[in-house]
């Protein structure tokens, strides 16, 4: 158990922003057998690089990217509504509330990204490197496991676990903190990623 759920009360709470995360398949993926034994150095590109899957979404009536659901469904649960279709013809323009801060987030004016709670990096590290392409991918677009925030944010935060060590990071925001937790243990446990 990670340090960082200490002292959090509420068990149902997975989210500061009011997103409770979609569990998709309650059933554990399926393992998926490597060809190596070797873990080869991760590199973002096994996972699709920079690009997110595009999906049809009933909600706005328009087909966004992972990236671009991810920032609609937080400016919606912070009570702002999206006003206008951008380049990919998505409805994420609207303020949100960071998922690590509680700030106040503008992405047409500020660095804006979508965040993997349970870090690409980090899942390679717990076994995804034994995956296939389509369950990285699959990985990589796993709304229950990203959240919007701030691209300093995003950096600082890096592909650190959520454990108090040498290298510790935790959201600033004291109420994000459980969040945080639980959704990188749901994620692990949901993957079949061995947590260290």
């Amino acid at each position: 158990m990670f340090l960082v759920l200490a002292g959090c009360l509420d068990p149902q709470r997975t989210d500061p922003v009011g997103i409770t995360p979609d569990p998709g398949n309650p059933q554990p993926l399926p393992s998926v057998a490597s060809v190596t034994d070797v873990m080869p150095d991760y590199d973002p590109a096994y996972f699709g690089g920079s690009r997110w899957a595009g999906s049809s979404d009933d909600t706005y009536g328009t087909r966004c990217s992972t990236r671009g659901i991810v920032l609609a469904q937080h400016a919606l649960a912070s009570g702002n509504a999206p006003a206008d279709l951008d380049a990919d013809d998505c409805q994420d323009d609207a303020d949100f509330r960071d998922l690590y801060t509680g700030e106040t987030v503008t992405p047409l004016t500020e660095d804006a990204e979508v965040d993997h709670v349970l870090a690409q990096a980090d899942a390679w590290r717990m076994g995804a490197w034994r995956w296939d392409r389509e369950r990285l991918w699959a990985f990589r677009n796993d709304q229950a496991n990203l959240g919007a925030t701030f691209g300093s944010v995003n950096g600082a935060k890096s592909d650190r676990p959520p454990r108090f060590a040498r290298d510790e990071w935790v959201p600033s925001d004291p109420d994000a903190r459980c969040a945080y937790g639980r959704i990188y243990q749901a994620t692990a446990q949901r993957w079949q990623l061995q947590l260290p």
